[in-house]
């Protein structure tokens, strides 16, 4: 009887402690709480300035960073200096983004883990058409 009680109260013990630490992440919507009007990125390499305001490819953008959860990280270092600004539609900066290496991103200076890598699949269409001549900004 004695070694029942033990088990059942292993059992709960480790149960309890399984459900207290899952972690839970953040939404995108959490982190960045108005709507984007306006997307702004500036080229690594050739410092080249692009923005934009067409729904659809800001839509695209937002999606893919909507489909992954946010935990709270360390910082990985910035693999690139490439910041993504979005702005709302009073032109206001609403949030900055810099992917720090594989399935890490930092969002208004906090660094989150990613379940997976969004820079490397979702967003590669976003970026290859924001990075167009029509969406260059002369300075």
């Amino acid at each position: 009887m004695r070694n029942k009680f033990l088990m059942i109260a292993v059992f709960f013990v480790m149960l309890f402690s399984v459900g207290c630490s899952a972690e839970k992440g953040v939404e995108f919507t959490d982190l960045v709480q108005d709507e984007v009007a306006s997307i702004r990125m500036r080229h690594p390499g050739s410092g080249v300035l692009y923005a934009t305001t067409d729904a659809d490819l800001i839509n695209q953008f937002v999606s893919a960073m909507k489909s992954e959860d946010y935990y709270k990280g360390s910082p990985q270092g910035v693999v690139g200096p490439t910041n993504i600004d979005l702005y709302n539609a009073d032109d206001k900066k609403i949030a900055d983004i810099v992917f720090e290496g594989k399935g890490a991103v930092r969002i208004n200076d906090e660094s989150y883990r990613l379940k997976s890598d969004v820079n490397e699949t979702e967003l590669q269409p976003f970026f290859k058409e924001l990075m167009t001549e029509q969406n260059i900004v002369q300075e």
